[in-house]
């Protein structure tokens, strides 16, 4: 099986789980405009935020232009480097914790997120960020931290942090169906809540 085919079936598997896509009107290139601006206006567009618990193949982050947050975790007291231009090794990881390595895992803290959406928020795009579940991280409340404290620079800022629910390919199959709708030519607040109203299915 070619990396290539791996790579599309990956894709079709994550998808076709999810419900169909509603249906979108056609839109002229490029597609990642989050709506019509009339000339002489600033086109704003809606920039995708994940972080590395997504556990997406790198080409599917890039065919989306996911924007990958990195996590932070140690191996036997000594940190482990994220290498976003390469696959994760979950069989390396897991081999290590099967064979006694002490792992721990670190949040994303509210000051990274706050650089790391205000590089796009400044220029006006809008931010939609989804995370690993509250239920076992604090990331996603850290994500609303910095996004409270931009919307106090920003006052116009449209930033949206989505709790996913889920870990690994329950959020990555969340950000690929969430790629779709942007490409589709949604709407910031349509991207929101369509998957507001999927996550919970």
């Amino acid at each position: 099986l070619s990396k290539k085919n791996f790579l599309n079936l990956t894709e079709k598997f994550l998808y076709t789980i999810l419900e169909p896509p509603l249906e979108a009107t056609p839109v002229p290139e490029p597609l990642r405009f989050s709506s019509g601006v009339k000339k002489g206006r600033i086109k704003k567009m809606i920039r995708l935020f994940a972080d590395t618990a997504s556990n997406l193949p790198v080409a599917l982050n890039k065919k989306y232009n996911v924007n990958i947050i990195e996590l932070s975790y140690t191996v036997d007291g000594v940190p482990a480097e994220y290498d976003l231009e390469h696959d994760f090794d979950g069989k390396a990881f897991y081999d290590a914790m099967r064979n006694g390595a002490e792992m721990k895992t670190s949040m994303i803290n509210s000051a990274t997120f706050h650089d790391s959406f205000e590089e796009f928020v400044k220029n006006g795009d809008e931010i939609v960020y989804i995370g690993l579940s509250g239920g076992v991280s604090g990331t996603v409340r850290a994500a609303e931290i910095a996004s409270e404290e931009l919307r106090e620079e920003y006052p116009e800022a449209k930033i949206a942090v989505i709790d996913s629910l889920g870990a690994g390919l329950g959020i990555g199959m969340q950000v690929v169906a969430m790629g779709k709708l942007i490409e589709e030519g949604k709407t910031f607040e349509e991207v929101v809540s369509i998957t507001e109203e999927r996550k919970n299915h």
